[in-house]
């Protein structure tokens, strides 16, 4: 039927996609939602935030500290960024 269109190769071979998506994010909302959740407990909040994120509001990761922010660890660009997944595989830290 559409025999005159020349078929494609291999969709993507030697390329590369790049996808732009406008983001827009209410803050003020995030937050209020994370307090109802924790039961107006900020601290609480707090943490369900950097559980959803993966990091606190300093920037530190959850995985290298899970249970308070760090602000020094999310001031340092290099040791903040020090972590990887190889020993949980599975995606529940």
């Amino acid at each position: 039927m559409f025999s005159h269109i020349k078929q494609q190769e291999v969709l993507g071979k030697n390329g590369s996609f790049m996808v732009l998506r406008k983001y827009r994010s209410n803050v003020a909302d995030f937050h209020h939602y994370c307090l109802e959740q924790s039961d107006n407990d900020p601290a609480k909040a707090d943490k369900l935030g950097a559980k959803m994120f993966g990091r606190w509001r300093s920037g530190a990761p959850i995985t290298l500290s899970p249970d308070h922010d760090d602000e020094a660890l999310g001031k340092d660009n290099v040791a903040n960024n020090k972590f990887d997944y190889i020993d949980e595989p599975y995606g529940l830290v």
